[in-house]
């Protein structure tokens, strides 16, 4: 797979979906968001270079956004 595509799917697509829900839940504070996340994230493996790299920055992603929302009521 292309690094384009790893990309692609494990990280745009997770911000495209965030944003939509986000959207959709509107200012109902009740929500969850759950990413999925893998051990790729966290221990690079030279077999799967960009997986990794691709999860690794999804891990941060879901950490940031944790903590942007939580004043706003979300978890």
């Amino acid at each position: 797979m292309k690094t384009r595509a790893w990309f692609e799917t494990n990280l745009f697509g997770v911000f495209n979906l965030t944003r939509a829900a986000f959207r959709a839940m509107g200012a109902a504070h009740n929500h969850r968001i759950f990413n999925i996340l893998s051990l790729g994230g966290m221990r690079g493996r030279r077999t799967a270079t960009l997986y990794c790299a691709s999860k690794f920055v999804l891990e941060e992603f879901s950490e940031s956004l944790a903590k942007k929302v939580s004043p706003f009521g979300y978890l």
